[in-house]
Formats: C-alpha cells, sequence, structure tokens
C-alpha cells in the first residue's frame, strides 16, 4: 500500500503545477496539428494517384526457384520493360524494408523450389502509389498465367513450345488449373497520413519526457532535505523508489491515453487495429523514459546538467528517427539504435495493419532496451535518492 500512497501523491503534485498540464498534456496535441497539417504535402504522405511511366520494382528469388528463369524472361520482354525495372535483392527484409521507405514502388518475392503438388505463391508487396500497384498487379497477373499454362502442360508431359496450337482447344490453360498452380499473395504496406504519423512521434517523444519529470522530483526533494527525512523514517527504499516510478507511470499511461483519445476524436486519428498492442509499446518507452531519468538523476548533481542532457538526448533519438522530418537513410542506420525509432516503427505498424510476425522482432528489441535500461537504473538508485 505505501507504494501506492506514494504513487497517488505523485501524481497529484503533477497534476497541480499547470506549467506540467500545458507541456505535457496541450503542447503535443499543437504540435501534431501543426506539422500533420503543414507538411500533409510530402510525398511520403501524398495517397493520390500520379501518372507513372516506369515503376521501379524490386524482386527477391527464392535458391532453385522453379520460377526464376520464366520472371527473367519476362521481365526483359520489351512490353514489360515499358511499364516495370527490377532490382534484385538478397532477402525478403531488405526488399519489404525498401518498399517501406519508398526507395522502391513494389515488391515481388519468388518462393524457393517446393516439392509435392503444393501450388507457388508468389509474394507481392505493395507500395503507397494506388497507380503503381494497379500496374504491377496487372503485369503479374499477365506473367501469371503464362506461368501457369507453361508448367499445366508440363505437367501433362507436353512440349510448352506447342501451347499456341494448344491454346484453340483450351486442354492445357484452363483458369482452374493456373490458379491451382501459382497463386498471388498480395502483402499491403498501408501507407499512414501526415496527421497519423506526427501523432506517433510526438506521443513517443513526450512520453519520453515523463523520466525527466521523475528526476526533477527528486531534485526538488533532495534540495528542500525532504528527501533525506523520507529515507530515514521506516519507509523501505523499494517502497520509495517503486511508488515514485509507479506515479510517473501511471501519469504518463494517462498521458498517452490522453494524447490518443483526444486525436482520434478531434484530429481524426486512426491508431490502428489493437489499442492494447498501442499501450503496450507506450508502456515500454516510458519505463526506458523512467530508467532513463534515474540514471540521468545518478550521474548529474546540478539539475540544470541533468535537463539539458536529457532534453538533448530526446530531442536526438527523434530527429534521428524521423520525428521532426522523415530522412529513411538517417533512420534505418543511426535512428534504428533509439527508443524513438523503435516506438514510432512499431505504432505505424500497428496504424497500417502490420501482423504479429511483422511486428514480434520490433517489440523484442525495445523490450530488451527497457530491461537493460531499468536493470542500470536500478543498480545505481541509490545513489541517485541518498547523494
Amino acid at each position: 500500500m505505501r507504494w501506492l500512497t506514494i504513487a497517488l501523491h505523485e501524481i497529484r503534485m503533477n497534476f497541480s503545477q499547470k506549467s506540467i498540464i500545458f507541456v505535457i498534456f496541450i503542447m503535443p496535441l499543437i504540435l501534431i496539428f501543426v506539422l500533420g497539417s503543414s507538411l500533409s504535402g510530402m510525398n511520403m504522405f501524398k495517397q493520390s494517384d500520379v501518372e507513372v511511366d516506369q515503376v521501379h520494382a524490386g524482386v527477391v528469388v527464392g535458391e532453385n526457384s522453379p520460377l526464376q528463369q520464366a520472371f527473367e524472361d519476362w521481365a526483359e520482354h520489351a512490353k514489360v520493360k515499358k511499364y516495370a525495372l527490377f532490382q534484385r535483392y538478397e532477402t525478403e527484409e531488405e526488399l519489404r524494408r525498401d518498399v517501406k521507405s519508398q526507395i522502391v514502388e513494389y515488391g515481388i518475392i519468388l518462393p524457393s523450389l517446393s516439392e509435392g503438388l503444393e501450388p507457388i505463391s508468389i509474394t507481392a508487396v505493395q507500395g503507397t502509389l494506388t497507380i503503381t500497384n494497379l500496374t504491377m498487379e496487372t503485369l503479374i497477373d499477365s506473367f501469371n498465367a503464362e506461368v501457369g499454362k507453361t508448367i499445366a502442360a508440363m505437367k501433362r508431359g507436353v512440349d510448352p513450345a506447342q501451347l499456341e496450337e494448344l491454346r484453340a482447344v483450351e486442354v492445357f490453360a484452363s483458369p482452374t488449373a493456373e490458379a491451382a498452380i501459382v497463386k498471388v499473395n498480395s502483402s499491403n504496406t498501408k501507407m499512414v497520413t501526415a496527421i497519423q504519423y506526427y501523432a506517433v512521434a510526438m506521443l513517443v517523444m513526450f512520453s519520453l519526457y515523463t523520466g525527466r519529470g521523475l528526476a526533477e522530483s527528486l531534485y526538488h526533494d533532495r534540495l528542500n532535505q525532504t528527501l533525506h527525512r523520507t529515507v530515514a523514517s521506516p519507509i523501505r527504499m523499494v517502497d520509495f523508489v517503486g511508488g515514485r516510478m509507479l506515479g510517473h507511470f501511471l501519469f504518463g499511461m494517462l498521458q498517452s491515453a490522453f494524447i490518443i483519445g483526444f486525436s482520434s476524436i478531434v484530429y481524426g486519428v486512426d491508431w490502428g487495429y489493437s489499442t492494447l498492442v498501442t499501450l503496450v509499446v507506450c508502456a515500454l518507452v516510458l519505463t526506458c523514459s523512467l530508467s532513463l531519468g534515474l540514471i540521468a538523476a545518478t550521474w548529474f548533481k546540478s539539475q540544470q546538467a541533468m535537463k539539458t542532457f536529457l532534453e538533448t538526448v530526446i530531442v536526438f533519438m527523434t530527429a534521428v528517427s524521423g520525428g521532426f522530418f522523415a530522412i529513411p537513410a538517417v533512420q534505418h542506420s543511426v535512428g534504428s539504435f533509439t527508443i524513438s525509432y523503435w516506438g514510432m516503427e512499431l505504432l505505424t505498424g500497428v496504424m497500417k495493419g502490420e501482423g504479429w510476425s511483422e511486428m514480434w522482432f520490433g517489440l523484442s528489441v525495445l523490450a530488451g532496451i527497457a530491461c537493460v535500461l531499468c536493470t542500470f537504473s536500478l543498480i545505481f538508485v541509490r545513489k541517485a535518492v541518498v547523494r
């Protein structure tokens, strides 16, 4: 119960300060509106159709793929090259990353050699432009039809070169046979709007400021000599620190819920298919933030030095993660080592409708960062309290 009492006291103290209410609850909503409105015309947020002369597409060919030679011959055809130019990729992860970053506009994944009578499954990774997706789907349908007819003929012991003669009687090239042999799985990369993107960016950035609030409360009590009296009382260190962290954690979750709810109702932000996953990501980001706050309170004797350090770290992580302006090359190099990057990736992934198979790695990374920072903060916590 001591944890809860201390936590409720921290929440009341935070709500009693008008400056905190403005900075934590009002400022992010203002920034979401300003950034989302002013930057909605950027190419990465445009969802209208545009005229595309030639699609820059990527392709991954599995080892010993039965479709490799057929695809290469098809891709070199003059009519195909008029509408699409293909770039080879080694791995599916690289292709999906570049489609998401709009380095290539579409992706095709050809499977490895499979045994048995299982259908050959081609995976199409859609880009963000509707006209591009329609163009590539039309091209893939033509490739799918030709390959289906060829494989159907080969399974019946017919020379594929004789297919033109046999098409008149439709013996080997029926649509049913083709569909059973080759199928296309569409993997859609849904696009987020500017208001969605910056709602995520500001939610993550201002969640990271929660740790600074925890550190400031410790400095405030230390300056007023109340911290030493509290530690000298019968209250255990674990109760005192745990209650403080719990109070700021709950305050941060209230902040996250308010930003999500307000932006959803007033701005029309679609936060995706799972509120639970969104809140789990917010909780992990807050854990990282509170741990950083405790570590900073240990390192710096001066409150101003602590605030400068945390603000610099938070702004830097937000910037290199694309929170102010999206630069894919920086995001995927420097940004991938930051808390902001993984928080934004996961939250935008929920908005795009990505499944668990695509999100588990990011969740694991963010949870790992939270565990490491929390461990370090607990190791040095006594020094932060009794200094």
